[in-house]
């Protein structure tokens, strides 16, 4: 359904035709398998507008099976730990990132793109980064740490808004 380009909306609804209960909706091995298919088929297919492509569908979806909540803490953690898996093994296998993340590392385009789309908020990113506990279990972090540095790089600096 990523592939096709279909919406968060479209793809929310799909998903409620299959009946699974709000619950697993809401859990982390459907919040995983949600970003690993959309930063996958982002990172392979095309980088162009990749985040505004995330938000507009995973972002959407995530929220949606959320009644427009973030999702839990936990969720967000596992999600997390997903990316740092899906970028240990897959990223010689991505497209060149382009457009808004020309010469940027997949680290942060991942960041970002979760970011942005309110998928993971700040606190989490910082104790994702702080952990030396489960995330030290799951190969990559110390490779995830040097390309998202950027991305913490920004989160602490100062909102000018």
């Amino acid at each position: 359904m990523i592939a096709a380009g279909k919406s968060g909306k479209e793809m929310f609804d799909a998903v409620n035709s299959l009946k699974l209960s709000s619950e697993d909706l809401k859990g982390a091995a459907f919040a995983t398998l949600v970003v690993r298919l959309a930063l996958s088929h982002l990172f392979l297919e095309s980088t162009a507008d990749l985040s505004k492509k995330f938000s507009d569908s995973a972002g959407q979806l995530l929220k949606l099976c959320n009644g427009g909540k973030d999702p839990t803490p936990g969720v967000q953690m596992a999600v997390l730990l997903e990316v740092q898996v899906l970028l240990h093994k897959k990223e010689a296998e991505f497209a060149p990132l382009t457009g808004e993340y020309a010469g940027k590392k997949y680290g942060f385009a991942a960041f970002d793109a979760l970011y942005e789309a309110d998928v993971v908020v700040e606190g989490i990113f910082m104790a994702w980064k702080e952990d030396t506990k489960a995330s030290m279990k799951v190969d990559g972090k110390p490779e995830l740490l040097l390309q998202s540095s950027p991305f913490f790089k920004w989160l602490a600096e100062p909102d000018t808004e």
